[in-house]
């Protein structure tokens, strides 16, 4: 299925809306009268969550305007690994690589205190700069006036690539080259061989290894500098991972392999495979891990719906030891929603809603 994924992903993201900020559907989506709700477990009997979640498009205009408590991006080095291509070599050799992440910084950032964190994922074809540089107007304003408005506590976002190419300014070929197992090209000292690189199962080893401790050896998050091992899965309440298409898929296998490190999810406009996910989180080493929340959203008009759907009535049905409906997991659907930036920020500010509360 995930191949299948990234495969529609490839293929239609150069047609994808991702810079707009138009409506995914035309107009307020139809409401149900309103009525007294009644929640069990954070859900009404008309299927509607305890949550405020917006479903449909556009986002409040008040949301997306300039706000006055503005936050600060940073550009931010580390040194890491090409774990994929590590893997696709099948060889002991190690590959080094310089990678580059952005950093938002919430308004009145303060060393003294300690804040939560949310590592948040581009997808296909995209990189680090995607939320908080390209589409960074309306992503920064969304965060600040949250902020301001307390709909989220201060948070600090951190924006990866989830790519490791050797010798490259994160400059990647073009969306349609980068469907997983397609093949791509190494970059290695000008090499023109090729590789079948799996960006989305790998990249959690980097984030495990190198990324996380060196962001929170630099930032103030509550593991205090500390980023032993034990620290940050002593930490994990406080610490998020989120993404889109390509993204959201990393964010699942994020799940998977570093459920100790995380404990909150942000799934947008991709599914995988449920099974897989239970598989893990049942593992002897998981099992006993507790999570804050998995947000999962999506468009009705999206190509990457139906595996999402597949994804959450499974785990509806079947890892109910793990996620409760409307307590700490939710789907929504937007009325119309395409695979587009626009859609991708309504999740993201629904993340917020509930994480880190």
């Amino acid at each position: 299925m995930k191949k299948q994924i990234f495969t529609a992903i490839a293929c239609l993201a150069a047609v994808a809306t991702i810079g707009s900020l138009a409506a995914c559907g035309e107009g307020e989506a139809e409401k149900p009268t309103r009525h007294e709700h009644s929640y069990v477990n954070g859900v009404c009997e008309c299927g509607d969550y305890e949550v405020d979640f917006l479903n449909s498009l556009p986002m409040a205009q008040d949301l997306q305007a300039a706000c006055d408590q503005q936050g600060t991006v940073v550009d931010f080095t580390y040194q890491t690994r090409s774990y994929a291509l590590e893997a696709a070599d099948d060889s002991d050799e190690q590959l080094p690589i310089t990678k580059t992440v952005q950093v938002y910084l919430p308004y009145g950032y303060d060393e003294a205190k300690q804040y939560d964190i949310l590592y948040l994922m581009h997808g296909a074809g995209e990189t680090y700069s995607y939320w908080l540089t390209k589409m960074g107007t309306t992503t920064r304003n969304v965060l600040d006036n949250m902020i301001k408005a307390g709909k989220c506590d201060p948070v600090i976002i951190v924006t990866p690539t989830v790519y490791s190419y050797l010798n490259t300014t994160e400059e990647q070929p073009e969306a349609e080259t980068l469907a997983e197992g397609e093949q791509t090209p190494a970059e290695d000292e000008g090499q023109g061989e090729t590789v079948n690189a799996d960006w989305t199962t790998y990249f959690p080893v980097e984030l495990r290894n190198d990324l996380v401790p060196a962001i929170e050896q630099e930032y103030s998050t509550y593991a205090g500098g500390d980023v032993s091992a034990e620290n940050l899965k002593a930490t994990r309440e406080h610490r998020g991972f989120a993404g889109f298409s390509m993204g959201s898929v990393t964010t699942i296998e994020v799940l998977k392999q570093c459920p100790d490190m995380f404990s909150y999810f942000g799934s947008f406009s991709a599914g995988s495979d449920g099974a897989a996910v239970k598989e893990a989180l049942s593992s002897d080493e998981f099992k006993d891990l507790e999570f804050g929340y998995w947000f999962n959203m999506n468009g009705t008009a999206d190509f990457a719906l139906e595996g999402h759907q597949e994804l959450v009535a499974y785990v509806k049905a079947n890892m109910t030891d793990k996620f409760t409906d409307g307590v700490n997991y939710a789907y929504i659907e937007v009325p119309g929603g395409s695979h587009a930036y626009n859609c991708w920020i309504e999740g993201l500010y629904n993340s917020l809603l509930v994480f880190f509360k």
